[in-house]
This record gives C-alpha cells, structure tokens and sequence, in this order.
C-alpha cells in the first residue's frame, strides 16, 4: 500500500470496497458455498476463469487465493481482473480434489493457565488464583499466567479487598 500514496484510511476502505465487489463473484461464490466440504480443482478453477491462483496446503486444502486486478494508472484504483498464469498455483496441481476449510468459530475464553498458553483474562494477581495452574495476572498481557515471574521486572499488581478500608494494591 505505502507505493499508492494512500493514507491508511483510504487504502482500507479501497480493500475493503475490492473486497466487497469481488466477492459476488461466481469463483468467490462456489467457495463460499462449498466451505466445510471438497470439490474438483477442475470445478474451482473454472468459477474464477484465469483470473485467480490457488494455493493449497500439503492435503490439498485450499489456503489461499489469490486473484490479480488491473490499476488505473491515475489512480491507482482497482479495476477488472486480469489473467493470472498457471505457475502461481502449482501447489494444487497434483490435487484431483481440493477441501475448502469450514468457518471456524473462535475458541472459548480460557478457564485455566498452561504452559505456553495465554490464561484467562484478568486485572489482579488474587483474581488468578482460583483459576488451576495460574500464579499470577500479566503486567502487560492482562492475562493470567502460569509463570512466576515475569520481564516486567515484577511490576505486576495485587489488589486485595480490605473490608475495613476498602481495595488496597501491593506491588
């Protein structure tokens, strides 16, 4: 985007706007439609002409696609698509079918700490506690944490109710 000239403003709402025209498509389209399931490179390929190239992982599961715009040289705006070139997406060649990955729905919020795993969310080191494997609440993730000290050079809060003063916070 930086060659355009565009603000960052502009250059997503232009993305955006592609994004939007170019997923009424018939290519885009099938895709959407066949999503959780398999269909024939030959089927995929012939909803986007040669306009778009595929990628595909090892087991033949579509990452990527990848379709090419002509620019209006005055502006930089996209216009129609373009032939892509067949080279672009040997990585599905060998597929005889091709998975489309299904809508994945985002995972539920942690209910415990693990190594290498964020915990769940939190504001003070005693609200981790009574969550398993967690010490403490992150300075700067504001996640609970299975390690005990952190690289905040142990900044980190403890906010303790004191039912005679009220909240009170040790450092």
């Amino acid at each position: 985007g930086s060659c355009s000239g565009w603000n960052e403003s502009y250059f997503f709402q232009v993305t955006y706007d592609t994004y939007d025209r170019l997923r009424i498509l018939p290519g885009p389209k099938s895709i959407e439609a066949a999503a959780g399931t398999s269909v024939s490179r030959s089927s995929l390929q012939s909803g986007f002409g040669k306009s778009a190239a595929f990628i595909c992982d090892d087991e033949c599961q579509l990452a990527e696609v990848w379709i090419m715009l002509e620019a209006d040289p005055k502006t930089q705006l996209p216009l129609g698509e373009v032939p892509y070139g067949d080279s672009a997406s040997k990585s599905c060649v060998k597929c005889k079918t091709i998975k489309i990955p299904g809508i994945r729905t985002c995972p539920p919020p942690a209910t415990s700490c693990k190594p290498f795993s964020m915990g769940p969310p939190c504001v003070s080191d005693a609200e981790c506690k009574k969550f398993k494997g967690c010490v403490r609440c992150g300075f700067t993730s504001k996640h609970c944490t299975d390690v005990v000290e952190d690289s905040d050079g142990g900044l980190s809060t403890d906010v303790v109710e004191d039912s005679d003063q009220g909240l009170s916070a040790s450092f």
